[in-house]
């Protein structure tokens, strides 16, 4: 039993050269990914960086090319509703845009740099949502994993679809893309790159305390779990509510606050595999990522929190 234990403790003590070793190689068979990204997953603040992140994957090649500073987003805006919005409310518009664009800027590096850096709590004005984004950080860094392994640059943009501001209450829907561009090793049959994703909505409850625009809640894309139209509210065949799309279409602010709040709607509301912390082993500073119920979500169709 001590001659395990042993191995075990060596294998973590030399994990991060191990990291290096294998993504310098020709890349291992899926059973063998799935294996080396397990054991990654078990402790993400192993090895933390001057800056105060963790390195998790990648190389040093890998978090230059994707650093902090590095990492360029381009965003598109309705060209009326940027008028009105920078006429009505233009320090409010200002602020809000910095606080949405600062969170796509923590996914971004995450997923592609492979560190772990946490949006801070106080970008948020409750524990669930600053918990539940980084969490999410974290679970789509394991779904498309070094996605920026051996790429030159990326390509990242997101459009503010809507923005409505309500005195300190604020909604925003967005719709974000992203890839990676270069010879990416680590995904079979992606010699140009990955693709993060495409075209992935989400909407984001604002509210300003102290002066201050944060998070109150956000509502991921939940298009792949909705049968019928995913334009519609209420689905006749089912029975089911597009909360999603209830929040877009709501047009009065004490609704987006008492319907749409973290505490009133979380993503086990509406996606089968529960919230992101759900992943999370430990706290969401110190954590560890389910691995297994990540593979279960791949593999298994009809996967639930549950299962």
């Amino acid at each position: 039993m001590k001659r395990i234990w042993l191995c075990v403790f060596c294998l973590l003590l030399f994990l991060p050269s191990t990291v290096s070793y294998a993504q310098g190689k020709a890349w291992m068979q899926s059973q063998d990914k799935d294996d080396f990204y397990r054991i990654i997953a078990g402790n993400l603040t192993r090895s933390e960086n001057p800056d105060g992140s963790y390195c998790v994957m990648g190389n040093e090649e890998t978090q230059k090319t994707f650093g902090w500073n590095n990492i360029e987003i381009a965003v598109k805006k309705p060209f009326i509703q940027d008028i009105i919005n920078s006429i009505l409310h233009y320090r409010d518009y200002r602020d809000i845009q910095n606080v949405i664009e600062e969170c796509q800027r923590y996914y971004f590096f995450v997923v592609c740099s492979g560190n772990y850096k946490l949006n801070p709590s106080e970008h948020f004005t409750n524990e669930g949502v600053y918990q539940e984004a980084n969490a999410r950080n974290i679970y789509m860094m394991f779904k498309v994993p070094d996605a920026g392994l051996g790429c030159e640059t990326g390509d990242f943009t997101y459009s503010l679809d809507t923005v409505k501001i309500d005195h300190d209450v604020a909604k925003v829907f967005i719709t974000r893309s992203a890839k990676t561009i270069g010879n990416n090793s680590a995904n079979e049959g992606n010699d140009c790159g990955v693709v993060i994703e495409e075209a992935v909505r989400e909407g984001y409850l604002l509210e300003k305390t102290e002066g201050q625009w944060k998070i109150a809640n956000i509502l991921f894309d939940n298009a792949d779990y909705l049968e019928g139209d995913t334009q519609r509210i209420f689905n006749d065949e089912n029975q089911t509510v597009n909360l999603f799309r209830m929040f877009e279409d709501a047009e009065d602010a004490s609704i987006w606050t008492e319907r749409f709040s973290f505490e009133k709607c979380q993503r086990k509301d509406y996606c089968p595999y529960g919230n992101f912390m759900s992943y999370i082993i430990g706290d969401i500073e110190t954590p560890a990522f389910n691995y297994d119920k990540l593979i279960n979500e791949r593999d298994n169709t009809d996967a639930t929190l549950d299962s």
